[in-house]
């Protein structure tokens, strides 16, 4: 090992041996007399989505000193309108494309994403047996509306402007099984991981894979907050703490994003028909 990679492997455990010490002391470093807003993608109803993450914002509450209050919205038209221009909030776990827009058009600081690449599946039920995506032109497909990831997935699947699906906007991924499952509509387009846990259902594609979702900070907040916060997401795999948050909700890891490939995906914004 050269002197290089010995000085940086020293460095990041240093980093991470300061965290573990914050983790077991009865007193943060940080300030705890503010409070920090989490905005979480309303990829689920809004109080599924609260929930479902309370167990990173305590995780981030625990490291940094400060309450975390998760912040939602019902929908995907709601949450561009409140959120595009980065006011009222210091942390946010979003898609790649919103997350490479904040990025490059306002100065966020993209912290961790979270390990690996995440798809988008079209399903049909299983009885259905459609074969190819040419088979639900005409037919109405739900989708979360946009401008959220499904919305370009769709756009990129169906770029023929003479050969379109009806499609049928819904809030959050629940709604849009809801309406497969009662026949309301021939097709849904959800995240891939959601795949694994339905019956009954049948995959006619999968889109290919984006950059995961990231937490990013608003450039308002306080530079060792930030660090703070990456070294605890980056290193969680290392603490018992960090393993039991990951656990609860049900992500691998966290890992370094590569930040130009999130600016890259800002364009994505153009196939949703938002301005």
């Amino acid at each position: 090992m050269n002197e290089t990679n010995s000085i940086s492997i020293h460095h990041a455990f240093n980093r991470l041996g300061m965290m573990l010490l914050m983790f077991f002391s009865s007193k943060s470093c940080l300030q705890a007399d503010e409070s920090l807003v989490l905005v979480i993608q309303p990829i689920f109803g809004m109080e599924k989505t609260n929930t479902a993450y309370q167990p990173l914002a305590k995780y981030i509450s625990k490291v940094t000193g400060k309450k975390v209050e998760i912040k939602t919205y019902p929908n995907f038209i709601s949450y561009w309108n409140e959120t595009r221009n980065g006011g009222d909030f210091d942390l946010i776990l979003d898609a790649v494309h919103f997350t490479g827009y904040r990025a490059k058009e306002l100065g966020f600081d993209i912290l961790a994403k979270v390990q690996g690449t995440v798809s988008y599946s079209l399903v049909v039920p299983e009885s259905a047996l459609v074969m190819d995506i040419d088979e639900l032109v005409g037919k109405k497909i739900a989708t979360l509306g946009p401008p959220s990831m499904g919305a370009a997935k769709m756009g990129l699947l169906f770029d023929n402007p003479l050969r379109q699906p009806f499609i049928y906007e819904t809030e959050n991924s629940e709604q849009a099984l809801e309406l497969l499952a009662t026949d309301e509509v021939d097709a849904a387009i959800i995240p891939t991981p959601l795949v694994g846990s339905l019956a009954g259902v049948s995959v006619v594609t999968t889109t290919e894979p984006s950059q995961h979702i990231a937490l990013s900070a608003s450039p308002g907040l306080a530079s060792d907050t930030r660090q703070y916060i990456h070294d605890a997401l980056i290193y969680a795999n290392r603490t018992t703490e960090g393993r039991k948050m990951l656990s609860d909700i049900g992500f691998s890891g966290f890992e370094n994003p590569n930040k130009d490939r999130y600016v890259l995906a800002a364009d994505l914004l153009q196939l949703t028909d938002i301005d």
